[in-house]
């Protein structure tokens, strides 16, 4: 039981001093850009390969090179259909403008009318007094009523139904 206690001891310390010894050495490498890598890795046979890194744009001096002749530049004409299209479409903008804005018009308006009303049924109703209609005109106009339908000839029964 010792020996194998023994074993198991020695086997456990011989890992753990392996482990310890295969670390990996830490390297102060920067990582390329892929622009870079891609040229590091083209390995051309014969030419002289020439990277160009962060430390060598630092440390350059940067040439610029110009010329007097300049290339023509060509611009590709609109044709004539393509104006008329842009031309249609800025017309049917202008007439969905124009609707809106007479639409818009006509909502004010629409609105304008309706707080007239309500001003002049709240001016109304301000006239009458906080009760409505004046208590005593109101029973002197049901008494005239009354009276008018006293005076008034009665109707014939109807015969037809018994």
């Amino acid at each position: 039981m010792k020996h194998v206690l023994i074993a198991s001891v020695a086997l456990l310390a011989a890992v753990s001093l392996t482990a310890q010894t295969d670390k990996p050495q830490q390297t102060t490498t920067t990582v390329d850009s892929p622009l870079v890598a891609a040229a590091k890795k083209t390995n051309r046979i014969g030419k002289k390969r020439i990277v160009i890194t962060d430390q060598s744009v630092k440390t350059s001096t940067g040439h610029i090179t110009t010329t007097k002749v300049l290339p023509e530049v060509k611009v590709r004409e609109l044709e004539k259909p393509a104006l008329q299209v842009l031309a249609t479409e800025k017309k049917a903008k202008e007439d969905k403008d124009k609707k809106l804005a007479a639409d818009r018009a006509a909502a004010d308006k629409k609105a304008a009318d309706e707080k007239q009303k309500r001003l002049a049924r709240m001016a109304a109703a301000e006239e009458d007094g906080p009760y409505g209609d004046d208590p005593a005109h109101v029973e002197h106009e049901l008494d005239q009523q009354a009276k008018a339908g006293a005076n008034a000839p009665s109707k014939p029964a109807d015969t037809k139904h018994p």
